[in-house]
């Protein structure tokens, strides 16, 4: 796995409080460099050289689509040092 930045991080990394969504999302992007560990409790999924806003816009749409339709999960976005939190949301019938 390359590393991006000097403190030995990622630059982009979704945390799930749930392996199975850490799992689905690294499935969606299973065609990028991607890893997912475990990190206190947490399953961490890496994206390595996320460095277009295409790739960016492509893993921020399938972290919400992994959040879908359960309100009660939410996801860790880390993107250049700083972290931002998505919300699943209930899905329109």
């Amino acid at each position: 796995m390359s590393i991006n930045g000097s403190n030995g991080t990622p630059h982009f990394r979704v945390r799930f409080d749930r392996q199975h969504l850490a799992d689905s999302l690294a499935q969606q992007l299973s065609d990028t460099d991607v890893s997912v560990q475990t990190e206190n409790g947490s399953w961490i999924v890496s994206i390595d050289n996320a460095k277009t806003d295409q790739l960016v816009v492509r893993v921020l749409d399938a972290t919400r689509a992994t959040l879908s339709g359960q309100p009660a999960v939410s996801a860790h976005v880390l993107l250049n040092g700083r972290e931002y939190v998505m919300r699943g949301e209930i899905s329109a019938p």
